[in-house]
């Protein structure tokens, strides 16, 4: 399934592990002030694998909509603003930044491969 998504697609899948990892790295700093942090995870490795056997609009849709959402979220949250400003948290800086690349990535890529799915569609 994996062999069937672009290279956007690809580039989105990765950039949604990379969320988790980012969020995991923030539990593992000691983050216990964002509950965002494990929703990220969730969300992003749920994202995976609907992006994964996604085959038709609903896998590019879902590659769009959760980075976005982790995105305005985790800016909405005042605790993962916080975060950012505080370069003494060590790990859990770290994870935040891992996590919003992640997030800006996924959301570059997954909206690359939504217009590549379109343009396909309209070729057929």
């Amino acid at each position: 399934m994996l062999a069937a998504l672009t290279v956007a697609g690809k580039v989105n899948v990765v950039a949604m592990l990379v969320i988790a990892a980012g969020a995991a790295l923030q539990l593992l700093g000691g983050d216990t002030s964002t509950p965002a942090a494990r929703s990220a995870a969730i969300f992003s490795l749920a994202g995976v694998g609907l992006v994964v056997a996604g085959r038709r609009l609903w896998g590019p849709v879902t590659g769009v909509v959760i980075p976005l959402f982790l995105l305005v979220s985790g800016l909405a949250v005042s605790a993962g603003r916080d975060n950012l400003n505080d370069p003494e948290s060590g790990m859990v800086l770290v994870g935040v930044l891992v996590q919003y690349t992640g997030v800006i990535v996924a959301l570059v890529a997954g909206l690359a491969a939504l217009r590549e799915r379109r343009a396909r569609a309209q070729t057929d």
